[in-house]
């Protein structure tokens, strides 16, 4: 289960992860409790599954504190933090972030404290503190490189290159963002690859590319359909809708935007 939530194969990882939490419940296997929870959280977030993710992980929480499993602590506080990021409580995710951050590093796991730190710069960014988030995304590159943690690399050269684009650049953020998706492609994760996909897609556009602007986005969506990932279809729609309204197409762009206000809140 927890091999198919990372690969970002959610659907196939809910039944087994549901099974596991089960069964750990059912024998009074709090370590694995812990973990299976972990996993199925992890899961059901990839699904956009927010409301069912944050019950389940403050459920299990209390438990990973009482048997000091650092470790998994440190992920079910990220993956609550990353609740409130995406319910654009942003004062709240920071605070989790950083502490996820510190477990994670005691725990020694140097893949979920970089994480934490990725999460920690998106937020100081939707503060509108630019700089600071920055700083966070290159002390990650940084360590990425040097510990060979090339989905932690990937996310930091990703969200520098958003930083360079919200900064009014996107000829620079267009190097960063290319170099993001190289390293997703070699990795093999659809999932993680929509993001510096879409993010290219942007800056292709705001240099006049429309064409491949769009050809990079469509490819995409059929994957995103086929996998149900709602939130990354609705952010290749939004996008699709950006690029028709760039180029004078508003009827179009008018029909992609009603698509991704359908989605309600499971987006």
């Amino acid at each position: 289960g927890g091999h198919h939530s990372w690969a970002g194969e959610a659907r196939d990882a809910e039944p087994l992860l549901k099974e596991a939490v089960r069964l750990a419940e059912a024998h009074s296997e709090s370590t694995l409790y812990c973990r299976a929870a972990m996993w199925l959280g992890h899961s059901l977030l990839t699904q956009s599954r927010r409301a069912e993710a944050e019950v389940l992980l403050r459920k299990a929480l209390p438990i990973a504190v009482a048997i000091g499993d650092r470790e998994r602590e440190g992920f079910m506080r990220m993956s609550l933090a990353s609740v409130e990021f995406a319910s654009g409580r942003f004062d709240a995710a920071r605070p989790a972030y950083e502490m996820a951050r510190h477990l994670l590093r005691e725990a020694g796991n140097r893949f979920g404290e970089l994480d934490a730190l990725t999460g920690l710069g998106r937020t100081h960014e939707q503060l509108g503190d630019l700089d600071r988030a920055r700083a966070c995304y290159e002390e990650v590159a940084d360590l990425a490189r040097r510990f060979g943690l090339r989905e932690n690399e990937a996310d930091a050269l990703n969200n520098l290159g958003a930083n360079e684009f919200l900064r009014g650049d996107p000829a620079a953020a267009l190097g960063h963002l290319r170099a993001a998706l190289r390293i997703r492609e070699s990795l093999g994760n659809v999932f993680n690859m929509v993001i510096p996909a879409t993010n290219i897609a942007r800056a292709l556009s705001q240099l006049g590319r429309f064409d491949d602007a769009e050809a990079c986005l469509d490819s995409l969506l059929v994957i995103c359909q086929e996998q149900g990932y709602v939130d990354r279809q609705a952010s290749i729609l939004d996008a699709l809708a950006s690029l028709c309204m760039e180029r004078g197409h508003h009827d179009e762009a008018l029909i992609l935007y009603r698509r991704v206000v359908g989605f309600g809140e499971s987006a």
